[in-house]
């Protein structure tokens, strides 16, 4: 079966992990010296960065200097939040999901001492806000 648009290879992943905690954008040379573990070369990241440009998940952002080459950068096109959303969207979980989605969630994280049950709601009553103000 077909990988859809938004379905990523582990590499592929850790790719996009590197990008979403990057604020400056990447270079190939960026992304090879931060994976050298786990790429075995660097035309891998280049294939990679192909693919993720051809599903439009990187853009552009710039270059840089190497020595007397040039380097482009690269940014996501989505941040990490919009990703999973387009991913579950891609999969068929759609707005109507949204209870069941949030409710798995939470119940899976199982209030993992990151947030307390108060900060969750509280965060939920933010997003009906902004909803209702249609932001």
């Amino acid at each position: 079966m077909k990988k859809t648009r938004f379905e990523l290879s582990i590499k592929e992943q850790e790719i996009m992990e590197l990008f979403w905690n990057s604020e400056d954008g990447l270079t190939s040379v960026d992304i090879y010296e931060q994976l050298r573990d786990s790429v075995l070369n660097s035309t891998y990241v280049h294939r990679a960065l192909n693919t993720l440009i051809d599903k439009n998940l990187i853009k552009e952002c710039g270059s840089i200097r190497y020595n007397k080459q040039y380097a482009r950068k690269f940014k996501a096109v989505y941040t990490k939040e919009e990703y999973a959303a387009n991913l579950l969207n891609e999969k068929g979980l759609h707005l109507n999901s949204l209870k069941g989605i949030a409710t798995a969630f939470i119940k899976q994280s199982n209030y993992d001492n990151s947030y307390t049950k108060a900060e969750i709601i509280n965060e939920l009553k933010l997003l009906i806000d902004e909803i209702d103000k249609g932001e």
